[in-house]
């Protein structure tokens, strides 16, 4: 009869993901993962059947618990470009708090992964699917409110604001300076007026 397993499984892929962000996964070995979760190879491989489904695992985590709640944001009680404002705050706060300045485990995912998997091509690009849409349909609800231009196109502007999160993101790794990084939202939130 098999033994249970004796680990959290939520808790294993939080410690799993937190290394596959800093270091990437071509980088981080299967000790280095043992070593993180505080499991053995047979525990690791009965249970996520290799690194890679680990890695995926711990995108589907990352998704959930950071790129899920500050998307969340953009559904609070306000006006639409209150909403975005409060999005951009958030954001830099999260950007210029990452002393260990992994970024954002999607954006990594796509320069590392994505150009030579076609799966995780295809996940992220739902992942940033999804962040485009929330903005659209919170610029919409902005121009309805009125926060907004009603003659800007909620569309390019979506993909716009969508695109200097994940600039921003990457310009945070290298430089987190709250000035520039501030500077570079407010050009974008400009084309909102």
């Amino acid at each position: 009869m098999a033994r249970p397993k004796e680990f959290d499984r939520t808790k294993t892929v939080d410690k799993a993901l937190e290394i596959f962000w800093c270091k990437g996964y071509e980088a981080t070995s299967v000790q280095d993962l043992l070593d993180a979760m505080e499991i053995n190879r047979g525990s690791m491989y009965d249970t996520f059947h290799d690194k890679y489904s680990l890695y995926v695992e711990a995108l589907s985590r990352y998704e959930a618990t950071e790129a899920a709640p500050l998307f969340a944001v953009l559904n609070e009680p306000m006006t639409g470009r209150a909403a975005i404002d409060q999005f951009f705050d958030t954001l830099l706060d999260e950007i210029t708090h990452d002393t260990k300045r992994k970024g954002c485990f999607v954006v990594n995912t796509i320069i590392e992964l994505a150009p030579h998997d076609k799966a995780l091509h295809h996940r992220v690009q739902a992942i940033l699917a999804s962040g485009e849409a929330s903005f659209e349909r919170t610029i919409r609800r902005g121009q309805q409110d009125g926060s907004i231009n009603a003659a800007a196109d909620a569309i390019q502007m979506a993909r716009l604001l969508n695109n200097t999160v994940q600039g921003m993101r990457v310009l945070g790794k290298v430089n987190p300076d709250r000035a520039m990084l501030h500077d570079v939202a407010a050009a974008a939130l400009n084309a909102l007026k």
